[in-house]
């Protein structure tokens, strides 16, 4: 678009974000767009995360969190960048370059939060944050990468939910009048802020304690090796801790059920309902706070609510419980119970959420013809039935599509749910889907189904 330049009457091109509309009704071009972001969501998982297929075997198959720690901070990443309006990217003018110089932005900007920040940064002080510095204590190649993975990540789940929270429901008081960059750098420190004070007093001390275990476990077969006389007396030891490494993590998982549940509330309410209700509070920073109270509260609630319904059968009996000891596994596939009965809810609140980014990104928040109360009972009821219907299809299909084993597997062969890795995990994914689809719909802005206004 051509502007007049006031200082000497020239026409100049202006500096503004290219019109983005959808090349046909809704909602056949949102239908397309979603179609889109799924089959490139579903080609890179192929290529470096799916089990049967990954190019990069050995760091993303065998290893799903390690996909789930890049997608949870490709997403937040993302998120940051919208905060500051895709800003440089956005004075490209071709929508198709924009997206390319957005995402390897994004790129860039996740290799060095994960492997510079916290792999050598943060890990000198939090070891547990840190493979390269787990590896040089010791610990397998395996264990390393579970819990820096889950450590690391966890800080997207935190600066996620309670960062977010109050950055966008605050609606980036007190600067929320001044320009880009300064606005969107102002939100991005003040969310990371936020969200390594919650990650270092809520999600990081199971995560800790377990790295500590894992050492004595290690520590306890090496001194197995030195001294066959007291193998037994280690052995017991070892069982212990190891015992205790999966209450932890069942509680690790409790506390992260706790944040995709704020998360959930809160896109709820700023995006599917527009900021109602707080925003009948008419000033900052009190819609801020009470929006950061309330989703908080809700969150917390809804996540212990969920876990008490949420039926795991016993593990049924087979010869493999024979031949090793039904007594002695007993207490593994009890915890291992405990850690599905949070792993539960925690998926069903990433499916919502991923149902509450289509509705807004990919189809404008329809409804949006009745009245506000019709309007957001509407979106509210096709977001709950969109997430379940993931949440089953999931279940249905995810040993074919993406490699992940199916329940009827884990049932058939109960050794399964002893590995430490919940086989069964639909996180990895759901991380790597919202992060592809941010960045298709953000980022991209839907192009090729989107085009430019002219």
């Amino acid at each position: 678009m051509l502007v007049l330049r006031k200082e000497d009457g020239r026409l100049e091109e202006a500096e503004i974000e290219v019109v983005m509309v959808p090349r046909w009704r809704q909602p056949l071009s949102g239908f397309c767009a979603l179609i889109l972001g799924l089959l490139v969501a579903l080609a890179t998982w192929w290529v470096f995360a799916d089990v049967r297929f990954a190019l990069q075997h050995f760091v993303f198959g065998w290893y799903p969190e390690v996909a789930s720690l890049l997608g949870g901070w490709g997403l937040l990443v993302a998120v940051w960048q919208a905060w500051l309006e895709n800003y440089p990217c956005s004075k490209l003018r071709k929508p198709w370059l924009v997206g390319v110089a957005g995402t390897a932005l994004n790129l860039v900007l996740v290799w060095f939060m994960v492997y510079v920040v916290f792999y050598q940064l943060v890990g000198s002080l939090v070891p547990v944050a840190s493979y390269p510095k787990l590896l040089s204590l010791g610990l397998p190649v395996e264990t390393a990468l579970y819990l820096s993975s889950s450590a690391t990540g966890m800080v997207t789940g935190a600066t996620f939910s309670f960062g977010l929270l109050w950055v966008a429901g605050s609606m980036f008081w007190p600067l929320y009048h001044e320009k880009q960059p300064k606005r969107g750098v102002y939100a991005v420190a003040l969310s990371l802020a936020i969200g390594l004070t919650a990650w270092w007093l809520i999600l990081l001390p199971p995560v800790s304690q377990m790295a500590q275990y894992s050492a004595a476990i290690m520590a306890l077969m090496y001194l197995s090796e030195l001294q066959p006389a007291a193998s037994i007396l280690y052995s017991v030891l070892t069982y212990y801790y190891t015992i205790s490494w999966f209450y932890l993590n069942a509680e690790a998982l409790r506390r992260l059920n706790m944040t995709q549940w704020v998360i959930f509330f809160a896109l709820l309410t700023m995006l599917t309902w527009e900021y109602e209700p707080w925003i009948r509070l008419k000033r900052q920073p009190l819609i801020g706070v009470a929006a950061f109270i309330s989703c908080t509260v809700l969150g917390a609630v809804s996540g212990l609510v969920l876990s008490q319904v949420v039926y795991t059968p016993p593990i049924p009996p087979s010869y493999v419980w024979a031949a090793l000891g039904q007594a002695a596994l007993a207490p593994m596939a009890e915890v291992a119970r405990e850690g599905a009965r949070w792993t539960a809810p925690l998926v069903l609140a990433v499916f919502l959420i991923i149902a509450e980014f289509i509705l807004y990104f990919y189809f404008d928040n329809w409804p949006k013809k009745y009245s506000k109360p019709v309007n957001m009972a509407v979106r509210t009821i096709v977001v709950v039935l969109a997430g379940l219907l993931m949440l089953y299809v999931y279940y249905l299909a995810s040993a074919s599509i993406i490699g992940d084993p199916d329940v009827v597997t884990m049932l058939t062969y109960p050794i399964l749910f002893l590995d430490p890795r919940p086989l069964t995990n639909p996180l990895p994914f759901q991380l790597w889907l919202l992060w592809i689809l941010l960045l298709h719909g953000y980022i991209w802005r839907k192009w090729p189904v989107w085009k430019p206004l002219t």
